[in-house]
């Protein structure tokens, strides 16, 4: 794994995020949720911070992961910030670098859709942790 700094959160910051894991975590599918939670954080430290939403190559139904503590998803959403890409899979230290992220979790990486979007649009019946849409 190419881990290098960690994205240089404050601690409030930091335990605002590690709360989000705890509520949104791998295994309950709320990616979304976490990726507001991120995306709320980062984006005013970080202007070039944003939210990609993966999808798996047409025709395919999941997302294949390398490790077996991350299930199958049929979509995935993250936030990309200081050149790390941050959910509960990198965790609040972020996979450095960012655009190496996919390749490192996830089988069949090359024929993955990928798209920019606004995290608020992503699930958006599913609740963040401080209760907010």
């Amino acid at each position: 794994m190419l881990r290098a700094m960690a994205v240089g959160w404050t601690e409030e910051e930091r335990a605002a995020i590690e709360r989000g894991i705890a509520d949104h975590g791998i295994d309950t599918g709320r990616c979304a949720a976490l990726a507001r939670i991120v995306y709320r954080i980062a984006k005013p430290r970080d202007p070039d911070a944003r939210a990609l939403h993966v999808r798996p190559a047409a025709g395919a139904r999941w997302l294949v992961p390398k490790e077996p503590r991350v299930p199958y998803w049929g979509s995935h959403t993250y936030v990309e910030t200081e050149e790390h890409a941050v959910d509960a899979v990198a965790g609040p230290d972020g996979y450095h670098p960012a655009d190496c992220y996919l390749q490192e979790y996830w089988a069949f990486s090359a024929t993955m859709r990928v798209s920019e979007v606004d995290p608020a649009t992503i699930d958006p019946g599913i609740q963040d942790a401080d209760g907010e849409p």
